[in-house]
């Protein structure tokens, strides 16, 4: 319903100039709505909810989902107007991106026949190898630490499964990886019916290495999204 009330001005032409981002993690507390906003509706649903409020001269959409991240949409009666209400809307949303707390940026792909592709973004603690190293076999843990200290230099694209009956490890030793590797690298969760690159440039950090559906290693270059198909 939401979505149709915000589509009526720039379908009707009054409002024709429209601004949108996705944020793949929103800092808690931040609104998404600019300075001066009247909130008009709001809605709930079982994913997500919806804001839609307006301005002198211009109307913005705010959708933000339960399981991580949000989408900003703005229409104005001039191209400038908008880009500066989305900016407002959204200036400091995005959560900081810490390295030294113990925590991880893990993204979750999804496949909305809504909205196509989408990623949403958590952060996650993820424990430092020589903090949990101890906890696996001797041979286990030997593999490990070839495949933690693996640099940009020495990677060669090898697919990696993991495998073990439920709490030996397997989703712990992952997220540490990602922590291990994070400087570097830039890799999006097992996806469920997704994308089949998985290689948003706008998500990962400039210049970082990234993985695709099939484990092969990626170097820092822009990659069309062929949406799954």
């Amino acid at each position: 319903m939401l979505d149709a009330l915000a589509l009526a001005p720039f379908a009707a032409g009054t409002q024709p100039h429209a601004s949108t981002v996705r944020l793949g993690e929103v800092r808690p507390g931040a609104s998404l709505l600019p300075p001066g906003a009247t909130v008009l509706r709001r809605a709930a649903e079982p994913d997500r909810d919806s804001c839609l409020a307006a301005g002198d001269g211009w109307m913005i959409r705010v959708v933000r989902w339960h399981g991580g991240g949000a989408e900003v949409s703005v229409t104005a009666v001039a191209e400038d107007v908008a880009r500066t209400v989305l900016a407002l809307a959204t200036r400091d949303a995005a959560v900081e991106r810490r390295t030294d707390d113990g925590a991880v940026s893990m993204g979750f792909w999804h496949r909305s026949p809504r909205r196509g592709p989408h990623r949403a973004g958590r952060r996650m603690s993820a424990p430092a190898w020589a903090d949990i190293r101890a906890n696996y076999a001797p041979a286990a843990a030997a593999a490990l630490d070839t495949l933690m200290a693996v640099t940009p230099e020495n990677v060669h694209g090898h697919l990696i499964l993991l495998h073990g009956a439920p709490g030996t490890g397997k989703t712990t030793v992952l997220r540490t990886l990602a922590r291990e590797w994070r400087a570097w690298c830039w890799w999006p969760s097992p996806p469920t019916r997704t994308c089949a690159c998985c290689t948003r440039p706008s998500s990962g950090p400039a210049g970082a290495w990234r993985t695709s559906r099939s484990g092969r290693f990626l170097p820092p270059r822009r990659a069309a999204c062929s949406g799954g198909r």
